[in-house]
């Protein structure tokens, strides 16, 4: 699995391509939120760098899994691109627009719920701490 420096905008926008794939389908109303929330801008990348890392975790996901599964869900995995950002302005905003995206679509699966709820616990954060410090 590649790294990216600690907190910068391509291991920010790398949480937000596990959150994306987190349930195996990439919808059009996620896709859309990403632009309605003015995601690039607030990672800091441009449109062509998110899709390169969206792209570079997936090929990390089928490079890194062995057997007939690709193990979307994988603690250690999860783990690790979330240690990329430890800053806690950066955590909560990440959290926020994780939850913006898995519920544009309208439906929060449980693929999806699983992934946010372990994002969480890593980090330490609640749904009520991360609707507090939201501007």
């Amino acid at each position: 699995m590649r790294s990216y420096a600690k907190n910068s905008p391509e291991a920010m926008a790398r949480i937000i391509a596990l959150i994306l794939l987190a349930d195996g389908d990439l919808d059009d109303g996620e896709a859309e939120m990403l632009d309605h929330l003015g995601l690039y801008d607030r990672l800091g990348v441009s449109r062509n760098t998110f899709i390169r890392v969206v792209q570079e975790y997936f090929e990390d996901l089928l490079h890194d899994d062995t057997g007939d599964r690709i193990r979307l869900l994988d603690a250690q995995r999860l783990d690790a691109v979330l240690d990329a950002v430890d800053d806690e302005k950066k955590r909560i905003d990440l959290a926020a627009m994780m939850l913006s995206l898995i519920s544009a679509d309208g439906v929060m699966n449980d693929a999806e719920l699983a992934t946010l709820r372990h994002v969480l616990v890593h980090w330490g954060l609640t749904l009520e701490g991360i609707e507090a410090n939201l501007p």
